[in-house]
């Protein structure tokens, strides 16, 4: 278990090595493979934000029987929503009393918002990286074998073809 565990870490610490290997190259070349320039099209960004959010849905929802997949669905969909309101819960209440703070030390306004800002961004990616662990150990891999298993495959069909 912990084997598997350590492979998936260095598996991803790699992704994102070879990620920022990638962006870096990419920044610097005069005729880039991937201009990242249109990373700032938001609707693209927010699409692919969404791509790997659905991704993410169907894994989940791999392991739950048919005739239930509307109430993992919805426990799904639900937890998602809870964890978006605490999550600006949590940010918004370390911006504002972070701002405050640095408001009350002399800093400017624009420096202070944008310092409690960071300070939140900061803590969401803390807490991102905590829930790291926490998938590993609640997702099963048995679970989802089993579930694949269980998946009817139909044999394959010759085409239909027709001759002139």
């Amino acid at each position: 278990m912990l084997r598997q565990i350590a492979r998936r870490v260095a598996v991803l610490a790699a992704s994102v090595a070879l990620l920022v290997v990638f962006l870096v190259t990419e920044s610097r070349a005069k005729d880039p493979v991937l201009p990242l320039s249109i990373f700032r099209l938001r609707t693209l960004s927010g699409a692919n934000v969404a791509g790997l959010l659905l991704g993410g849905f169907f894994a989940a929802l791999a392991g739950v029987e048919e005739h239930r997949a509307g109430l993992g669905s919805g426990i799904l969909n639900t937890s998602q929503q809870l964890g978006a309101a605490i999550g600006i819960a949590i940010a918004s209440s370390v911006a504002a009393s972070h701002t405050e703070a640095l408001l009350h030390t002399g800093y400017a306004v624009p420096a202070s918002l944008t310092g409690g800002f960071q300070r939140a961004f900061w803590v969401l990616g803390a807490i991102g990286l905590l829930a790291v662990p926490a998938i590993f150990a609640l997702v099963r891999r048995n679970e989802l074998s089993e579930a694949v298993a269980k998946i009817t495959v139909r044999e394959p069909q010759p085409a239909l073809a027709t001759v002139s």
